[in-house]
């Protein structure tokens, strides 16, 4: 009978280790998404003429939003320019996407969110487990 318990604690432990393992992938990749998509809105391209205003890309690491810019001309070169979100119309700034680029950006930058959410889950694991040891157990260790 305590064997048979014990399987079932395994098998309930095992099921919701993967439950938060699937749990941490999945906030990573939307997480990842949501920075590959940040960083875009974000960033400032260097140009140096006119003529670069009509392939701008935008994304990092990898590009992967290229946006025609020539209606929205520079007093000066060079110039930093931001991605257009808004306009009159779609043919204000048209814009192609990579969207092959974009999961790729996706997959490093929800990489690194997995990274250091399993690195915090870990340490907030090991700082309960420390804190909760008796007394006599953490003296002699020391």
């Amino acid at each position: 009978m305590g064997e048979a318990a014990a399987d079932q604690g395994a098998a309930k432990h095992s099921r919701t280790a993967r439950s938060g393992t699937g749990a941490l992938l999945l906030a990573a990749a939307v997480l990842g998404a949501v920075v590959s998509w940040w960083i875009c809105v974000v960033q400032r391209v260097p140009v140096s003429a006119a003529s670069e205003l009509a392939a701008v890309q935008f994304g990092a690491p990898i590009p992967w939003i290229t946006q025609d810019l020539t209606a929205s001309p520079q007093a000066a070169y060079p110039s930093d320019v931001r991605m257009l979100l808004t306009g009159n119309s779609a043919w204000d700034a048209p814009a192609e996407y990579d969207w092959g680029a974009f999961a790729a950006n996706t997959l490093m930058w929800g990489a690194a969110v997995w990274a250091v959410g399993a690195l915090l889950i870990w340490l907030a694991t090991r700082v309960r487990r420390s804190g909760s040891r008796p007394e006599s157990q953490s003296l002699r260790e020391s």
